[in-house]
Protein backbone atom coordinates (compact mmCIF):
# COMPACT_ATOMS: atom_id res chain seq x y z
CA UNK A 1 0.00 0.00 0.00
CA UNK A 2 3.03 2.42 1.31
CA UNK A 3 4.76 1.58 -2.16
CA UNK A 4 1.20 2.44 -4.26
CA UNK A 5 1.16 5.73 -2.69
CA UNK A 6 4.31 6.27 -3.40
CA UNK A 7 4.02 5.60 -6.88
CA UNK A 8 0.81 8.18 -7.18
CA UNK A 9 2.95 11.38 -5.66
CA UNK A 10 5.89 10.82 -7.47
CA UNK A 11 3.51 10.48 -10.39
CA UNK A 12 1.83 13.92 -9.32
CA UNK A 13 5.20 15.63 -8.67
CA UNK A 14 6.17 14.63 -12.23
CA UNK A 15 3.22 16.17 -13.42
CA UNK A 16 3.43 18.93 -12.08
CA UNK A 17 6.73 19.77 -13.24
CA UNK A 18 5.61 18.76 -16.77
CA UNK A 19 3.14 21.05 -16.14
CA UNK A 20 5.20 24.01 -14.85
CA UNK A 21 7.89 23.68 -18.11
CA UNK A 22 4.76 23.94 -20.43
CA UNK A 23 3.63 27.32 -19.11
CA UNK A 24 6.91 28.23 -19.43
CA UNK A 25 7.83 27.37 -22.63
CA UNK A 26 4.76 28.54 -23.74
CA UNK A 27 5.38 32.23 -22.37
CA UNK A 28 9.07 32.15 -23.60
CA UNK A 29 8.69 30.39 -27.03
CA UNK A 30 5.17 29.75 -28.60
CA UNK A 31 4.06 33.39 -27.36
CA UNK A 32 7.00 35.35 -28.40
CA UNK A 33 8.47 34.56 -32.02
CA UNK A 34 10.00 37.52 -32.39
CA UNK A 35 12.04 37.34 -29.09
CA UNK A 36 12.16 41.01 -27.15
CA UNK A 37 10.67 43.73 -29.37
CA UNK A 38 13.13 44.93 -31.72
CA UNK A 39 10.74 47.68 -33.63
CA UNK A 40 13.36 48.11 -35.92
CA UNK A 41 14.73 44.32 -36.88
CA UNK A 42 12.31 42.84 -38.58
CA UNK A 43 12.80 43.78 -42.19
CA UNK A 44 12.22 41.08 -44.01
CA UNK A 45 -13.31 34.65 -47.50
CA UNK A 46 -13.99 37.03 -49.92
CA UNK A 47 -13.52 41.13 -48.74
CA UNK A 48 -15.79 43.49 -49.54
CA UNK A 49 -13.72 46.16 -51.59
CA UNK A 50 -16.15 48.80 -50.09
CA UNK A 51 -13.46 50.98 -47.38
CA UNK A 52 -14.39 50.19 -43.84
CA UNK A 53 -13.08 52.40 -40.99
CA UNK A 54 -14.46 49.58 -38.55
CA UNK A 55 -12.87 51.33 -35.14
CA UNK A 56 -11.62 54.58 -36.63
CA UNK A 57 -15.03 55.93 -36.17
CA UNK A 58 -14.02 57.25 -32.67
CA UNK A 59 -10.93 59.53 -33.72
CA UNK A 60 -9.06 58.64 -30.14
CA UNK A 61 -8.35 54.89 -32.34
CA UNK A 62 -6.05 56.99 -34.40
CA UNK A 63 -5.03 59.72 -31.88
CA UNK A 64 -2.27 59.51 -28.96
CA UNK A 65 -4.59 57.41 -26.09
CA UNK A 66 -3.98 55.13 -23.16
CA UNK A 67 -3.97 51.81 -23.82
CA UNK A 68 -4.50 51.02 -20.67
CA UNK A 69 -6.50 52.98 -17.47
CA UNK A 70 -6.50 52.50 -13.66
CA UNK A 71 -8.40 54.22 -11.57
CA UNK A 72 -8.41 54.40 -7.77
CA UNK A 73 -10.87 56.18 -5.01
CA UNK A 74 -10.93 56.06 -1.51
CA UNK A 75 -13.03 52.47 -1.78
CA UNK A 76 -12.06 50.76 -4.62
CA UNK A 77 -9.68 50.51 -7.48
CA UNK A 78 -10.69 49.20 -11.07
CA UNK A 79 -9.25 49.43 -14.61
CA UNK A 80 -9.43 48.43 -18.59
CA UNK A 81 -6.84 46.87 -20.97
CA UNK A 82 -7.06 44.98 -23.98
CA UNK A 83 -10.48 46.22 -24.59
CA UNK A 84 -11.05 49.20 -26.65
CA UNK A 85 -14.56 50.10 -26.34
CA UNK A 86 -14.34 49.48 -22.53
CA UNK A 87 -10.94 51.65 -22.65
CA UNK A 88 -12.79 54.24 -24.45
CA UNK A 89 -15.56 54.75 -22.53
CA UNK A 90 -13.34 55.60 -19.16
CA UNK A 91 -11.05 57.65 -21.18
CA UNK A 92 -14.17 59.43 -22.11
CA UNK A 93 -15.16 60.11 -18.85
CA UNK A 94 -11.75 61.40 -18.06
CA UNK A 95 -10.82 63.36 -21.11
CA UNK A 96 -12.02 66.51 -20.10
CA UNK A 97 -10.19 66.50 -16.23
CA UNK A 98 -7.38 65.28 -17.97
CA UNK A 99 -6.56 68.20 -20.18
CA UNK A 100 -7.50 70.61 -17.46
CA UNK A 101 -4.68 68.75 -15.24
CA UNK A 102 -2.21 68.40 -18.42
CA UNK A 103 -3.41 71.98 -19.10
CA UNK A 104 -1.66 73.58 -15.77
CA UNK A 105 0.94 71.38 -15.40
CA UNK A 106 3.94 73.48 -14.06
CA UNK A 107 8.15 72.84 -14.40
CA UNK A 108 8.86 68.84 -13.50
CA UNK A 109 11.74 67.61 -10.95
CA UNK A 110 12.96 64.13 -11.17
CA UNK A 111 11.72 61.93 -8.06
CA UNK A 112 12.64 58.21 -6.59
CA UNK A 113 11.30 55.16 -7.51
CA UNK A 114 9.87 54.67 -3.94
CA UNK A 115 8.41 58.26 -4.36
CA UNK A 116 6.65 56.62 -7.74
CA UNK A 117 5.34 53.56 -6.09
CA UNK A 118 4.11 55.56 -3.53
CA UNK A 119 1.48 57.51 -6.17
CA UNK A 120 0.64 54.74 -7.98
CA UNK A 121 -0.88 53.08 -4.48
CA UNK A 122 -2.54 56.30 -3.76
CA UNK A 123 -5.98 58.03 -5.01
CA UNK A 124 -6.32 58.85 -8.86
CA UNK A 125 -5.59 57.90 -12.28
CA UNK A 126 -3.13 56.48 -13.95
CA UNK A 127 -2.45 55.94 -17.65
CA UNK A 128 -0.15 53.18 -19.82
CA UNK A 129 0.48 54.71 -23.14
CA UNK A 130 2.28 51.22 -23.84
CA UNK A 131 5.10 53.52 -25.44
CA UNK A 132 6.84 56.54 -24.51
CA UNK A 133 4.63 59.66 -25.60
CA UNK A 134 6.28 63.17 -25.24
CA UNK A 135 4.23 65.11 -22.55
CA UNK A 136 4.13 68.25 -24.92
CA UNK A 137 2.10 65.47 -27.82
CA UNK A 138 -0.24 64.72 -25.02
CA UNK A 139 -0.85 68.24 -24.16
CA UNK A 140 -1.48 69.73 -27.91
CA UNK A 141 -3.77 66.09 -28.80
CA UNK A 142 -5.94 66.88 -25.79
CA UNK A 143 -6.03 71.25 -26.94
CA UNK A 144 -4.19 72.28 -23.63
CA UNK A 145 -1.63 73.81 -24.90
CA UNK A 146 1.60 73.43 -26.59
CA UNK A 147 4.45 72.78 -24.26
CA UNK A 148 7.86 73.04 -25.42
CA UNK A 149 9.05 70.63 -22.82
CA UNK A 150 10.11 67.78 -24.32
CA UNK A 151 9.76 65.09 -21.30
CA UNK A 152 8.01 62.12 -22.70
CA UNK A 153 7.19 58.94 -20.76
CA UNK A 154 5.23 55.40 -20.96
CA UNK A 155 3.08 56.02 -17.85
CA UNK A 156 1.07 58.76 -16.53
CA UNK A 157 -0.29 58.65 -12.89
CA UNK A 158 -2.03 61.84 -11.77
CA UNK A 159 -2.30 61.93 -8.10
CA UNK A 160 -4.89 63.19 -6.14
CA UNK A 161 -3.34 62.94 -2.39
CA UNK A 162 -2.57 66.30 -1.95
CA UNK A 163 -5.04 69.16 -2.15
CA UNK A 164 -4.26 69.86 -5.95
CA UNK A 165 -3.05 67.15 -8.72
CA UNK A 166 0.41 65.78 -9.16
CA UNK A 167 1.61 64.60 -12.12
CA UNK A 168 3.89 61.50 -12.08
CA UNK A 169 5.79 60.60 -15.40
CA UNK A 170 8.14 57.37 -15.87
CA UNK A 171 9.89 56.86 -19.04
CA UNK A 172 10.18 52.71 -19.88
CA UNK A 173 13.64 53.39 -21.16
CA UNK A 174 15.64 55.26 -19.35
CA UNK A 175 13.74 54.59 -16.05
CA UNK A 176 13.23 57.94 -15.02
CA UNK A 177 10.73 59.17 -12.78
CA UNK A 178 9.21 62.99 -12.68
CA UNK A 179 7.13 64.75 -10.55
CA UNK A 180 5.36 67.91 -11.78
CA UNK A 181 2.84 69.70 -10.16
CA UNK A 182 -0.53 71.34 -11.14
CA UNK A 183 -2.94 74.02 -10.71
CA UNK A 184 -5.83 72.13 -10.78
CA UNK A 185 -8.04 70.46 -7.44
CA UNK A 186 -7.57 67.21 -6.23
CA UNK A 187 -11.54 67.39 -5.68
CA UNK A 188 -12.33 68.20 -9.77
CA UNK A 189 -10.27 64.60 -10.49
CA UNK A 190 -12.09 62.86 -7.51
CA UNK A 191 -15.34 64.00 -8.88
CA UNK A 192 -14.32 62.30 -12.59
CA UNK A 193 -13.26 59.41 -10.99
CA UNK A 194 -16.30 58.74 -9.17
CA UNK A 195 -18.35 59.41 -12.73
CA UNK A 196 -15.98 56.34 -14.36
CA UNK A 197 -16.49 52.78 -14.20
CA UNK A 198 -14.40 49.47 -15.28
CA UNK A 199 -13.71 45.85 -13.94
CA UNK A 200 -12.26 45.57 -10.38
CA UNK A 201 -8.23 45.56 -11.36
CA UNK A 202 -4.92 45.97 -9.09
CA UNK A 203 -1.32 47.13 -10.09
CA UNK A 204 1.29 44.20 -10.31
CA UNK A 205 2.79 46.47 -7.58
CA UNK A 206 0.36 45.70 -4.97
CA UNK A 207 -0.53 41.86 -5.98
CA UNK A 208 1.12 39.69 -2.70
CA UNK A 209 1.56 36.49 -4.67
CA UNK A 210 5.31 35.87 -5.79
CA UNK A 211 3.99 34.86 -9.22
CA UNK A 212 3.76 38.67 -9.98
CA UNK A 213 7.40 39.70 -8.81
CA UNK A 214 8.54 39.32 -11.77
CA UNK A 215 6.43 41.57 -14.22
CA UNK A 216 6.92 45.25 -14.19
CA UNK A 217 4.90 46.79 -11.26
CA UNK A 218 3.04 49.21 -13.75
CA UNK A 219 1.12 46.24 -15.34
CA UNK A 220 -2.59 46.39 -14.93
CA UNK A 221 -4.03 43.41 -14.00
CA UNK A 222 -8.24 43.07 -14.49
CA UNK A 223 -9.92 40.67 -12.86
CA UNK A 224 -10.99 37.45 -14.52
CA UNK A 225 -9.57 35.85 -17.64
CA UNK A 226 -9.03 38.23 -21.05
CA UNK A 227 -11.26 37.27 -23.30
CA UNK A 228 -9.82 38.38 -27.01
CA UNK A 229 -10.62 36.52 -30.37
CA UNK A 230 -8.67 35.47 -33.44
CA UNK A 231 -7.79 38.07 -36.40
CA UNK A 232 -7.88 37.46 -39.82
CA UNK A 233 -4.76 38.49 -41.66
CA UNK A 234 -4.43 39.97 -45.58
CA UNK A 235 -2.01 41.72 -47.43
CA UNK A 236 -4.02 45.11 -48.01
CA UNK A 237 -2.22 45.77 -51.29
CA UNK A 238 -2.63 42.74 -53.10
CA UNK A 239 -6.40 42.37 -52.01
CA UNK A 240 -7.53 46.19 -52.61
CA UNK A 241 -4.30 47.26 -55.10
CA UNK A 242 -5.49 50.18 -56.74
CA UNK A 243 -7.36 51.61 -53.63
CA UNK A 244 -4.31 51.45 -51.76
CA UNK A 245 -1.92 52.74 -54.12
CA UNK A 246 -4.94 55.78 -54.87
CA UNK A 247 -4.45 56.21 -50.74
CA UNK A 248 -1.01 56.60 -50.58
CA UNK A 249 -0.58 59.26 -53.80
CA UNK A 250 -3.89 60.87 -51.77
CA UNK A 251 -2.16 61.18 -48.19
CA UNK A 252 1.29 61.88 -49.38
CA UNK A 253 0.02 64.69 -51.84
CA UNK A 254 1.58 63.02 -54.95
CA UNK A 255 -1.82 62.43 -56.94
CA UNK A 256 -1.77 65.58 -58.65
CA UNK A 257 1.39 66.36 -59.43
CA UNK A 258 1.65 63.99 -62.10
CA UNK A 259 4.38 62.18 -60.67
CA UNK A 260 6.79 59.80 -63.09
CA UNK A 261 5.91 56.29 -62.80
CA UNK A 262 7.73 53.21 -62.94
CA UNK A 263 7.89 49.46 -61.92
CA UNK A 264 10.59 47.41 -60.41
CA UNK A 265 11.80 44.28 -61.05
CA UNK A 266 10.19 42.78 -58.24
CA UNK A 267 6.94 44.60 -59.04
CA UNK A 268 7.24 47.63 -56.41
CA UNK A 269 5.33 50.76 -58.23
CA UNK A 270 7.96 53.81 -57.72
CA UNK A 271 6.42 57.29 -58.36
CA UNK A 272 9.06 60.20 -58.74
CA UNK A 273 7.96 64.04 -58.46
CA UNK A 274 11.03 65.78 -58.21
CA UNK A 275 13.31 64.55 -55.81
CA UNK A 276 10.38 63.25 -54.06
CA UNK A 277 9.89 59.55 -54.09
CA UNK A 278 7.14 56.98 -52.97
CA UNK A 279 7.63 53.60 -53.87
CA UNK A 280 4.61 50.81 -52.94
CA UNK A 281 5.82 46.96 -52.70
CA UNK A 282 3.91 43.72 -53.09
CA UNK A 283 4.21 43.10 -49.50
CA UNK A 284 2.63 45.82 -48.82
CA UNK A 285 5.24 48.11 -47.47
CA UNK A 286 5.14 51.85 -48.29
CA UNK A 287 8.13 53.80 -48.37
CA UNK A 288 8.08 57.67 -48.75
CA UNK A 289 11.01 59.96 -48.82
CA UNK A 290 11.66 63.69 -49.64
CA UNK A 291 15.47 64.77 -50.15
CA UNK A 292 15.00 68.50 -50.78
CA UNK A 293 15.86 71.14 -48.43
CA UNK A 294 12.58 72.73 -48.20
CA UNK A 295 9.18 71.95 -48.84
CA UNK A 296 6.89 74.23 -51.69
CA UNK A 297 2.44 74.21 -51.71
CA UNK A 298 2.57 71.92 -54.20
CA UNK A 299 4.52 69.25 -53.51
CA UNK A 300 6.12 67.23 -49.39
CA UNK A 301 4.43 67.78 -46.63
CA UNK A 302 4.65 70.49 -44.59
CA UNK A 303 4.69 71.00 -40.66
CA UNK A 304 2.34 73.47 -39.23
CA UNK A 305 4.29 75.59 -36.11
CA UNK A 306 3.73 78.25 -33.75
CA UNK A 307 7.17 79.10 -32.90
CA UNK A 308 10.93 79.96 -34.64
CA UNK A 309 10.97 76.29 -35.37
CA UNK A 310 8.54 73.26 -34.50
CA UNK A 311 8.32 71.26 -31.48
CA UNK A 312 8.54 68.09 -30.84
CA UNK A 313 4.69 67.56 -30.08
CA UNK A 314 4.78 69.21 -33.40
CA UNK A 315 6.33 67.05 -35.09
CA UNK A 316 4.92 63.94 -33.37
CA UNK A 317 1.60 65.42 -34.51
CA UNK A 318 2.23 65.70 -37.90
CA UNK A 319 3.79 62.48 -38.28
CA UNK A 320 0.48 61.10 -36.56
CA UNK A 321 -2.04 62.73 -38.78
CA UNK A 322 -0.36 61.14 -41.64
CA UNK A 323 -0.01 58.02 -40.25
CA UNK A 324 -3.80 58.58 -39.43
CA UNK A 325 -4.62 59.57 -42.67
CA UNK A 326 -3.43 56.19 -44.19
CA UNK A 327 -4.59 53.94 -41.31
CA UNK A 328 -8.12 55.75 -41.19
CA UNK A 329 -8.46 54.57 -45.15
CA UNK A 330 -6.84 50.39 -44.97
CA UNK A 331 -10.17 48.21 -44.42
CA UNK A 332 -10.70 46.48 -41.41
CA UNK A 333 -10.21 46.98 -37.60
CA UNK A 334 -8.22 48.64 -34.90
CA UNK A 335 -6.04 51.49 -34.61
CA UNK A 336 -2.50 52.90 -33.76
CA UNK A 337 -0.59 53.70 -31.12
CA UNK A 338 2.74 55.96 -30.04
CA UNK A 339 5.83 53.85 -30.12
CA UNK A 340 8.82 55.79 -29.61
CA UNK A 341 9.80 59.29 -30.07
CA UNK A 342 13.69 59.89 -30.81
CA UNK A 343 15.88 62.22 -32.37
CA UNK A 344 18.22 61.27 -34.81
CA UNK A 345 21.04 62.52 -36.88
CA UNK A 346 18.67 63.39 -39.88
CA UNK A 347 15.56 64.19 -38.41
CA UNK A 348 13.24 63.39 -35.19
CA UNK A 349 12.45 59.64 -35.28
CA UNK A 350 8.26 58.88 -34.67
CA UNK A 351 7.41 55.34 -34.51
CA UNK A 352 3.35 53.52 -34.40
CA UNK A 353 2.58 50.42 -33.62
CA UNK A 354 -0.93 48.54 -34.69
CA UNK A 355 -3.40 47.55 -32.26
CA UNK A 356 -7.29 45.37 -32.39
CA UNK A 357 -9.24 46.07 -29.98
CA UNK A 358 -6.52 47.23 -27.56
CA UNK A 359 -4.11 44.41 -28.25
CA UNK A 360 -0.62 45.13 -30.01
CA UNK A 361 -0.36 43.63 -33.14
CA UNK A 362 3.78 42.81 -34.28
CA UNK A 363 3.06 43.13 -37.85
CA UNK A 364 4.85 41.02 -40.39
CA UNK A 365 8.01 42.35 -42.15
CA UNK A 366 8.58 45.51 -39.90
CA UNK A 367 6.84 44.87 -36.37
CA UNK A 368 5.40 48.27 -36.34
CA UNK A 369 2.61 50.31 -38.57
CA UNK A 370 4.66 53.26 -39.85
CA UNK A 371 8.31 55.10 -38.94
CA UNK A 372 8.32 58.46 -39.68
CA UNK A 373 11.51 60.80 -40.29
CA UNK A 374 10.37 64.35 -39.41
CA UNK A 375 12.82 67.67 -40.17
CA UNK A 376 13.08 70.84 -38.81
CA UNK A 377 10.13 72.08 -41.87
CA UNK A 378 8.65 68.81 -43.47
CA UNK A 379 8.32 64.91 -43.13
CA UNK A 380 11.67 63.50 -44.92
CA UNK A 381 10.71 59.91 -45.16
CA UNK A 382 8.32 57.16 -44.07
CA UNK A 383 7.52 53.65 -44.30
CA UNK A 384 3.99 51.93 -43.37
CA UNK A 385 3.17 48.76 -43.55
CA UNK A 386 -0.74 48.44 -44.93
CA UNK A 387 -1.23 44.44 -43.67
CA UNK A 388 -4.71 44.79 -42.51
CA UNK A 389 -7.10 42.79 -39.94
CA UNK A 390 -10.34 42.47 -39.11
CA UNK A 391 -11.89 40.79 -35.70
CA UNK A 392 -13.44 37.87 -35.99
CA UNK A 393 -15.95 35.68 -33.74
CA UNK A 394 -14.18 33.50 -33.25
CA UNK A 395 -12.91 33.97 -29.20
CA UNK A 396 -9.70 32.69 -27.83
CA UNK A 397 -8.99 30.74 -24.63
CA UNK A 398 -5.50 32.31 -23.54
CA UNK A 399 -4.08 31.13 -20.44
CA UNK A 400 -4.69 33.41 -17.37
CA UNK A 401 -2.56 36.71 -16.43
CA UNK A 402 -1.77 34.94 -13.17
CA UNK A 403 -0.35 31.65 -14.84
CA UNK A 404 1.21 33.50 -17.79
CA UNK A 405 2.73 35.29 -14.37
CA UNK A 406 3.86 32.76 -12.78
CA UNK A 407 5.63 31.02 -16.14
CA UNK A 408 7.55 34.01 -15.93
CA UNK A 409 8.92 33.46 -12.70
CA UNK A 410 9.46 30.35 -13.29
CA UNK A 411 12.11 30.96 -15.94
CA UNK A 412 14.33 33.05 -13.60
CA UNK A 413 13.84 36.89 -15.84
CA UNK A 414 11.94 39.98 -15.37
CA UNK A 415 10.11 42.01 -18.07
CA UNK A 416 7.27 43.84 -19.67
CA UNK A 417 4.47 40.98 -19.53
CA UNK A 418 1.89 41.93 -22.64
CA UNK A 419 -0.95 40.23 -24.59
CA UNK A 420 0.00 40.42 -28.26
CA UNK A 421 -0.52 39.53 -31.72
CA UNK A 422 2.06 37.74 -33.82
CA UNK A 423 1.97 38.13 -36.98
CA UNK A 424 3.78 35.36 -39.15
CA UNK A 425 1.99 35.65 -42.06
CA UNK A 426 -0.77 33.16 -41.83
CA UNK A 427 -4.61 33.67 -42.40
CA UNK A 428 -5.78 34.01 -38.91
CA UNK A 429 -3.86 34.57 -35.57
CA UNK A 430 -4.46 34.65 -31.99
CA UNK A 431 -3.31 36.25 -29.02
CA UNK A 432 -0.53 35.35 -26.65
CA UNK A 433 1.43 35.96 -23.60
CA UNK A 434 4.60 37.80 -24.09
CA UNK A 435 7.14 38.64 -21.69
CA UNK A 436 9.97 41.09 -22.79
CA UNK A 437 10.50 44.79 -23.16
CA UNK A 438 11.82 47.61 -25.91
CA UNK A 439 15.00 47.33 -28.05
CA UNK A 440 15.82 49.99 -30.23
CA UNK A 441 18.71 49.92 -32.97
CA UNK A 442 19.50 51.56 -35.92
CA UNK A 443 17.65 50.06 -38.89
CA UNK A 444 19.35 48.33 -41.87
CA UNK A 445 18.47 50.37 -44.67
CA UNK A 446 17.64 53.45 -44.23
CA UNK A 447 14.31 55.66 -44.97
CA UNK A 448 16.28 58.84 -46.46
CA UNK A 449 17.61 58.04 -50.02
CA UNK A 450 20.33 59.57 -51.28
Amino acid sequence: MNITKERIKTVLICILITGMLYLTYAVWFFDSPFGTIDIYGLFNSEKSTEFLVGEGSDLDVFGIRPMAVFIRDEEKSTGTVYETAISDEAYKKLREVTARVFATVKSHQTVSEAEWETALLGKGVFFDYFGDVPLGAIQLWLGSSNDTNELSGRYFMLSADKKNVEVFVKNSMSHEVYRLSCALSSQKLAEAVMETSAAPASLALEMQEDDFMSVWPETVIVSGRAKPVAISSYNSHSVYGEDIENTCLDCFRLRDVAPSTYSEADGTMVYVADMVTLKISPDGTVSYSDTRDRTDSTLGIGIDYDGEAPTVAEKTEAARALVASVASRIPGDGGIYLMDVSEKADGTEIVFGRHVSGIPVDMQTTTYFARVIVGNESIRAAKINVRGYEATSQSVDVMSERLAAAAVTGSGMKGNLMLRYADDGSASIVPAWYIGGMQKKEEADELVES
